[in-house]
């Protein structure tokens, strides 16, 4: 399929007619998956989903999908049309320098947005030293300027300290990629197997040779460990990959190629242990599914997802406590039910009906 393919349909689609609610995005693989679920519990007409890039075929975006591809500087009559006729505008993630210059400029369109908070949003601007402090206020005066922010307590109270975040709490999960999986209870076969997943991507943030380094003294016969590293920065895979082979040899896997959420889910299924040991905001979904299979996870304490999962009762632990076994089955079997309670579809529903302002369709 050609890029031209991929941009003809959503023209005529989302972009013929004024959306009551603008999502400006990037090119992710929380996307598709989410304008598909929008699709299936509202009414699509009322939404434009602006991807602030050139046409591409990545992260299973779609020719069906109501798209709007929005590339370059000469589409921004474009843009900024599409931010004037919206009743609200939600940001999935404030990586557009182009986007904080707009609302810097237009104050009125900034007080219409609700920003969806990426982890990397915040760890990113606090380890930039390439912004110049003009860059720096447009992006403070901007945020403080937004109706609302969409994420979890901890990552909000980060936002308000650093740019002066107020306005309304969404406190939802967003992506359906961050829902609980479908139970299938069968405890793991005592087999003397333990699949061990490590981080979650290429990015230095999962403090992969830490976990390495961590785990190391307690292995045995029989563990494997994995770790996806299909996307990020190459350099830091490398590194990882080569640690990782000093260390466990023939039983570390890097997973270096993108797989379908299908494929990764039942893949995630063969874990028995699972080191998030992020020092950031990271890994929603994977801690999600992981919790709704009752598999053990490590997570950094001080990191706002493990304070925003125990605050839900959810039975975490920390690395420096590591023991190779898989989680005891009472606590399996608390952590699974929670996860299908609180991360359900319903519950997903109504966040967006709130976020929207607008009511499901069943």
């Amino acid at each position: 399929m050609s890029a031209t393919a991929i941009q003809a349909q959503p023209v005529a689609t989302s972009a013929s007619a004024p959306a009551r609610v603008l999502h400006l995005m990037l090119p992710d693989k929380f996307i598709a998956p989410f304008v598909d679920f929008v699709g299936r519990h509202f009414d699509v007409r009322e939404h434009r989903f602006c991807l602030l890039s050139r046409p591409q075929q990545a992260f299973n975006l779609r020719a069906d999908q109501p798209l709007d591809w929005i590339g370059d500087d000469s589409d921004e009559p474009r843009l900024l049309e599409a931010m004037f006729a919206a009743e609200r505008i939600v940001i999935h993630g404030l990586w557009s320098e182009r986007v904080v210059r707009l609302l810097y400029a237009l104050p009125s369109l900034a007080r219409k947005c609700r920003w969806a908070i990426w982890g990397g949003d915040l760890y990113d601007e606090a380890c930039n030293g390439t912004r110049d402090e003009h860059e720096r206020l447009m992006r403070r005066t901007v945020i403080s300027q937004f109706a609302g922010a969409i994420g979890i307590h901890g990552d909000m109270d980060l936002a308000r300290s650093m740019f002066g975040l107020g306005g309304e709490r969404h406190i939802c999960v967003l992506y359906p990629t961050n829902l609980a999986v479908p139970v299938i209870d069968s405890p793991p076969a005592d087999d003397g197997q333990l699949g061990i997943l490590i981080g979650n991507s290429a990015t230095e943030s999962n403090c992969h040779l830490e976990a390495f380094a961590r785990i190391a003294p307690h292995w045995r016969e029989g563990m494997h460990i994995h770790c996806p590293l299909s996307y990020g920065d190459a350099a830091y895979r490398e590194l990882v990959v080569r640690n990782g082979r000093g260390l466990f040899g023939e039983h570390f896997h890097a997973m270096t190629e993108f797989l379908p959420l299908a494929e990764y889910t039942r893949f995630l299924r063969g874990i028995d242990i699972a080191i998030l040991h992020h020092n950031r905001q990271q890994a929603l979904g994977n801690a999600v599914s992981l919790l709704s299979m009752g598999k053990q996870i490590y997570m950094r304490p001080n990191q706002s997802l493990h304070r925003h999962l125990s605050d839900m009762g959810f039975v975490l632990h920390e690395l420096h406590n590591f023991r190779a076994e898989r989680l005891d089955e009472a606590t399996r079997q608390h952590n699974m039910r929670l996860a299908q309670d609180m991360f359900s579809e319903q519950r997903l529903v109504q966040g967006l009906a709130t976020l929207f302002d607008q009511s499901a369709q069943h």
